[in-house]
């Protein structure tokens, strides 16, 4: 489990690496007059002020699945963050939008929402604990989609596509080999 772990961390500092690089560069810059329209920046409150709250739900998800870490087969859920991670840097440098409406974030917006994409795969391992807290755990997850939107890090389409992603990588999970994936024998 160690070599998974940093394995992730590996993953996650590359990926910051490679996105502040070429941004750096001006090669992964949105050069464009125009910003998206988003309906949920139209309906939702601006609460880009209050950015530190998009890292509360993540981080209390993730405190709960290290409290039940007993229950939770934690090398399959660390490879599929891998996973996940992986997909998002190869997604960051396909996709480049401009930024949102954020006076915080000056480069360009990130397709697909890594908060609501880890927030949310993390809370389908604990409904495999709690299968009775199912609706509001999946509610949590909608939530943290809704903060991404509303402190305008990201898009609505962004939040879409992260939660789409986790689902089709879970669902599908038991059909990858993860154990070949990430083998450290």
């Amino acid at each position: 489990m160690k070599h998974l772990i940093i394995v992730l961390l590996l993953v996650i500092l590359l990926n910051s690496y490679v996105t502040k690089k070429l941004n750096k560069n001006g090669q992964n810059t949105y050069n464009g007059k125009c910003k998206l329209k988003d309906i949920g920046h139209h309906i939702l409150p601006d609460l880009q002020d209050y950015q530190f709250i998009e890292n509360i739900l993540p981080a209390i998800v993730f405190l709960m699945i290290l409290f039940n870490k007993n229950n939770i087969n934690l090398n399959e859920l660390i490879t599929v963050m891998i996973i996940l991670v992986v997909v998002r840097m190869i997604s960051i440098q396909l996709t480049v939008f401009p930024c949102p409406q954020n006076k915080y974030k000056k480069d360009h917006d990130m397709m697909f929402s890594g908060h609501t994409a880890v927030t949310t795969m993390m809370i389908l391992y604990l409904i495999q604990i709690y299968p009775k807290y199912k609706i509001p755990l999946l509610c949590l997850a909608l939530v943290e989609g809704t903060i991404m939107i509303s402190t305008r890090s990201h898009y609505t389409v962004d939040v879409y596509i992260g939660y789409l992603i986790t689902m089709l990588l879970y669902t599908n999970r038991e059909k990858l080999d993860l154990k070949k994936i990430v083998s450290f024998k």
